[in-house]
Parts: structure tokens; C-alpha cells; sequence
């Protein structure tokens, strides 16, 4: 790999890399950091975070324009976005580590699968509905679970 500086681009690195050259086992590893099931589940949440936030945004206009909505009602989604954003950093940082660290797929896919299921349950039972604790219990135990299960493995796999 070679960095060339071209003056008409503002001296904007341009790298050249001469595949030919790469062993094959090189661009097999670097090829194996691309991390498709951190890239799956960052975009599956990374979505939802979006709709709770059209959601807030839904709330917050029916209620001051139309008073369709209380402010219990602008309260509840609002938690809904906001404990999303408070568990999804970390547990994306420890599912990035695990991947990184070639944790078993169909682990992490297990482990991936029951976050999404966690945080749309607590989402949709902040966002969208009045009361349901099944919801709220189900979806706050499984994203503890699933967040502790990835912190525990990764500290034993040290």
C-alpha cells in the first residue's frame, strides 16, 4: 500500500493497493473484518431507533395540535426512545467485540436476535401502548441477558 497526494484533489489521500501482491491469506483477514452480523444488527436497530423517534415526534404533535394524545402518553415514548438509546451502545460494542474476536456465529445470531426481540417489545410497550408489563418485564430481562451474556463471555475469553 501506497499513499499518493494528488494536487488538483487538495492533496487527498488516494491509496493504491496492488492486489497481486497481497498474499492471499492477508486479504482473506482483512476481508473477515467486515462483521456482517454487527452490520445486521446495528441497521435492525439503528431503523427502530428511527421509528420511536418518528413515533415521539407523532405524539408530540398530536398532542399539542390536536390534543389527541396526554403527557403520559409524550412521557412513555419518550422513555421508549430513550432507554433504547441508553442499552444499545453497549450492547453493540460487546456484539462488535465478540464478532471481532470470532465468537461463534450462530452464538452471536442467538444472542443478536433476542436484543432486537428485547427492544421491541420495551419499544413497543413505551411507544405504543398504554400499559403491558409482560412487555416492559420480558423486553428489560432479555436485554439484561443478553447484554451481561456478551460482557461475561467476553471477560472468560480474555
Amino acid at each position: 500500500t501506497h499513499i499518493e497526494y494528488n494536487p488538483e484533489k487538495r492533496n487527498i489521500p488516494i491509496f493504491c493497493v496492488e492486489f497481486s501482491s497481497i498474499p492471499e491469506k492477508v486479504i482473506v483477514e482483512i476481508m473477515s473484518i467486515i462483521l456482517p452480523l454487527t452490520t445486521l444488527f446495528a441497521s435492525i436497530l439503528g431503523i427502530w431507533t428511527i421509528l420511536l423517534a418518528i413515533r415521539v415526534i407523532q405524539v408530540r404533535i398530536g398532542r399539542n395540535k390536536y390534543h389527541k394524545y396526554d403527557d403520559e402518553t409524550l412521557d412513555r415514548s419518550i422513555r421508549g426512545h430513550g432507554n433504547l438509546i441508553e442499552n444499545t451502545p453497549i450492547f453493540l460494542i460487546l456484539f462488535f467485540l465478540s464478532e471481532y474476536q470470532r465468537f461463534d456465529p450462530v452464538f452471536l445470531q442467538f444472542i443478536g436476535w433476542l436484543f432486537v426481540i428485547a427492544r421491541l417489545m420495551h419499544g413497543v410497550c413505551f411507544g405504543f401502548m398504554k400499559k403491558s408489563m409482560f412487555l416492559r418485564v420480558g423486553g428489560s430481562i432479555l436485554s439484561f441477558i443478553t447484554t451481561s451474556v456478551l460482557a461475561v463471555n467476553l471477560l472468560i475469553n480474555l
